[in-house]
């Protein structure tokens, strides 16, 4: 026991700091501009009779039930120096969990609108950063070099959409490339494998329509021919 205390102790030691320190915090975000519930107004030419005149009708999907989204943040992180303080440096992780997310949903052209502004799911985010500082030199009358080292990784996915089945659940919005499970923005496409060759003349007719020298695409599901349910999530613009 006597032997253990001694080794703690040394450890203890070889830091000149050891913080350990935790945060939480809640923000609200309205992210939108002014009168966004009421929509835009565009100008149009109609018909008066056989007179043309100036009127303005709608170009933006009105929505009266937008509310603020909101975000929290759990951060805790180990901060340190060693040698004199010559060395430091921290250790982060975090996590933010945003409800009400205000995003721009893609609309069918048959409504008359391209796109409204929605309170549209939920995201979380998780990540980790480290940080390393070292002083080489430190000659206050003399040559000094300083050198900082840092990385990160982070990932975000979506935990929730508006869009719902019969049973409540959220799911996918093929429509607007959303996805349960995957962050906001991906890339969302036909997996290129290359290019039709001139002995499979036979094989681009029957999969895609094509002749040699078009693209080739992935058949992902194995039934032969090339339809939008062989498009996946190809990557994301998450770093």
């Amino acid at each position: 026991m006597a032997y253990l205390r001694r080794i703690i102790y040394a450890k203890c030691n070889f830091f000149d700091e050891l913080k350990l320190r935790a945060s939480y915090g809640a923000v609200g975000n309205t992210s939108i501009p002014p009168y966004k519930t009421f929509g835009n107004l565009i100008g149009t030419v109609y018909a008066w009779d056989e007179t043309p005149a100036l009127g303005f009708g709608l170009n933006e999907a009105p929505n009266p039930f937008l509310g603020w989204e909101a975000s929290s943040t759990l951060n805790i992180g180990i901060d340190y120096s060693i040698l004199n303080g010559r060395v430091n440096g921290a250790i982060e992780v975090y996590r933010t969990n945003t409800t009400d997310l205000l995003l721009d949903r893609f609309l069918p052209p048959t409504t008359g609108y391209n796109f409204i502004t929605q309170n549209s799911g939920s995201t979380q985010s998780d990540g980790i950063e480290f940080s390393l500082g070292a002083a080489i030199l430190d000659n206050p009358n003399g040559l000094q070099w300083f050198v900082d080292f840092n990385i990160s990784a982070y990932n975000e996915e979506i935990k929730e959409l508006a869009l719902k089945d019969e049973n409540g659940n959220s799911i996918d919005d093929i429509g607007n490339r959303w996805f349960i499970g995957e962050p906001i923005r991906v890339f969302y496409d036909y997996e290129k494998i290359g290019i039709y060759q001139a002995n499979e003349v036979d094989l681009a007719k029957a999969a895609e329509n094509k002749v040699p020298g078009e693209i080739k695409l992935k058949d992902q599901n194995g039934d032969g021919i090339i339809t939008a349910d062989d498009r996946i999530i190809l990557g994301t613009d998450v770093p």
